[in-house]
């Protein structure tokens, strides 16, 4: 539980502090008057992350579509960000931390929980790749991504996600 910082309903269940060119913090957080498992990425910070910003040039997202079940063919994204959201996406399932918290079971007190992905800067656009990595399995995910580079999503891609991801500038 986060008591000490005010948060009594609120528990951190795993957090990762790797950081590279490849990896970005993250933690996840159990949030019980919200009903709500909270996946938190850290934006930039070191100088590791600002190699992985200026990884800007645009990567179709055809590959990692067809791995996680949506089409990616003419929508694109910030290489260096898909580069570290595929390592929080794999980290996640490797640990079966959101599947096991939010599976399904009349036993299971958190199955109706929300998942909410959210980051600031380079954590807002890994959070807004993660969401879309996300969808195909949780088709509820919503993001709030703080302040992420104007340069994360393609225009079309950007459009198809108004309803799920809420960027603030």
């Amino acid at each position: 539980r986060l008591t000490e910082f005010g948060f009594h309903s609120t528990a951190l269940i795993y957090a990762n502090f790797l950081n590279n060119v490849a990896a970005t913090p993250y933690c996840i957080l159990l949030d019980e008057i919200e009903r709500t498992l909270v996946i938190v990425i850290r934006g930039s910070v070191t100088l590791e992350d600002l190699v992985t910003d200026l990884q800007f040039s645009a990567i179709e997202l055809n590959r990692v579509g067809e791995i996680v079940g949506f089409d990616g063919r003419g929508k694109y994204c910030h290489r260096g960000m898909l580069t570290n959201s595929k390592w929080i996406y794999n980290d996640i399932h490797k640990q079966k931390i959101v599947s096991d918290v939010l599976r399904d079971g009349k036993n299971n007190p958190y199955r109706d929980y929300n998942l909410v992905i959210t980051g600031h800067s380079l954590g807002g656009s890994c959070a807004a790749i993660l969401t879309i990595m996300f969808k195909p399995m949780y088709p509820n995910v919503k993001c709030y991504a703080f302040c992420p580079p104007g340069c994360t999503l393609s225009m079309n891609l950007a459009s198809e996600c108004d309803d799920f991801i809420t960027s603030f500038v």
